[in-house]
């Protein structure tokens, strides 16, 4: 791995991803817990997220955050956790031992997000999720995991829906994403979820 000589530095990978905020978040707690560092956006075409990746060090950074649409193909380019592979995405990659680690935030994010702004969302027995991408697929997981019994998924198109409802077995059923008006209305109660933005619970 060739050695970064200069301040230690991470990036944001994504495609698009001008519109992320994370620079600002990242060097504000940079200067404020004085650690030297720095944090950029690199957009990176899908063709070209394998060199990328795989040449990481060389392009003057010891890690990543992994945004869309490129989640689950920085799964198979890194050696992922546990985590990462019981999710099927990862958004996280550092160096560890000369080797291009992975693992997943988000479901963490996600879970912590709804327990902060939407408390006792988990007494809901149903839960619908837009959109079948890297992030649906940690959100899937974390609803599984705090005992959700049935997540609906619903995306533009149910052939990407079907794969990541069959990952995660008979709890996960994917729907057209044109019913999904009149299947608001059949579920007591549930709440809605869609990728990058904040859940609201309905009762």
């Amino acid at each position: 791995m060739t050695a970064v000589t200069k301040a230690r530095a991470a990036c944001l990978i994504g495609w698009p991803a001008a519109h992320s905020r994370s620079p600002l978040i990242h060097h504000y707690w940079l200067r404020t817990l004085g650690i030297e560092g720095g944090y950029s956006i690199e957009a990176v075409p899908p063709e070209g997220l394998a060199e990328f990746v795989l040449h990481l060090s060389t392009h003057g950074f010891v890690g990543a955050n992994v945004t869309i649409p490129h989640k689950e193909r920085a799964l198979a380019l890194s050696v992922p956790d546990a985590r990462a592979r019981a999710v099927g995405a990862a958004n996280t990659l550092w160096y560890e031992g000369g080797e291009l680690r992975s693992t997943n935030t988000d479901v963490e994010g996600f879970i912590d997000n709804l327990d902060a702004c939407a408390p006792g969302w988990d007494a809901a027995t149903d839960a619908l999720v837009l959109g079948a991408g890297g992030s649906s697929r940690a959100v899937v997981f974390g609803l599984i995991e705090r005992g959700i019994k049935r997540v609906h998924l619903a995306n533009r198109t149910m052939e990407r829906a079907r794969p990541l409802a069959d990952q995660f077995g008979a709890g996960v059923q994917p729907i057209a994403w044109d019913a999904i008006g009149t299947f608001l209305f059949m579920l007591p109660n549930f709440f809605a979820t869609k990728e990058h933005l904040t859940p609201s619970v309905k009762k």
